[in-house]
């Protein structure tokens, strides 16, 4: 699948990059650790996004491309640049599918207060960035005087949160629940 998330710097400064590979010990943060961190904070967007709001954005792809199309026929018989066109195409119909694919594919309500599936889901995925990129598993520790979470992996995804601007209620269970699914790995 290709990446939709921007370029990461960006998403985040080169500062903020500093800091988040300073949190788990190291001094940068390679470019496709990077983009693996941008693709994990770009499907947790899309997840956390209304599906009415997705719908509407499907629909409004397929019309969008239905115009467009129009004018790549145009363009191919009068210009010379419409392969230009032809691959914007092809990236909007591959982001409307992706789109079409996660609105499809997501849970039905069963009522209640939901689970932040798009939180735990960012966490899980950024699990795996840190033990790719750490060669440890990740693990949950407390500070036993306080009880607020503590090391390099509660903080890698807290500086992760809050540079992202998504908020850290809760992020004590899910980093519980990913340490926990790591550990349990082979």
């Amino acid at each position: 699948m290709p990446s939709y998330e921007p370029d990461p710097s960006s998403v985040f400064s080169q500062q903020q990059w500093a800091e988040i590979a300073q949190s788990i010990g190291h001094d940068k943060i390679p470019p496709d650790v990077k983009q693996q961190i941008c693709d994990a904070l770009f499907q947790f967007r899309m997840t956390d996004i209304k599906p009415e709001d997705l719908g509407r954005f499907v629909e409004e792809a397929r019309k969008f491309r239905a115009s467009a199309s129009k004018v790549e026929n145009f363009l191919r018989v009068n210009f010379k640049w419409h392969n230009k066109f032809e691959d914007l195409l092809e990236e909007i119909y591959q982001l409307q599918r992706f789109v079409d694919r996660e609105l499809k594919g997501r849970p039905k309500p069963k009522g209640g207060r939901p689970p932040s599936i798009a939180r735990d889901t960012l966490v899980s995925n950024l699990s795996g960035v840190y033990e790719r990129i750490t060669g440890a598993k990740p693990a949950r520790s407390e500070n036993p005087d306080t009880g607020e979470l503590s090391g390099p992996f509660a903080r890698f995804i807290t500086k992760i949160f809050e540079f992202h601007g998504v908020s850290v209620a809760g992020l004590k269970h899910a980093i519980a629940r990913s340490a926990t699914s790591a550990k349990n790995r082979v």
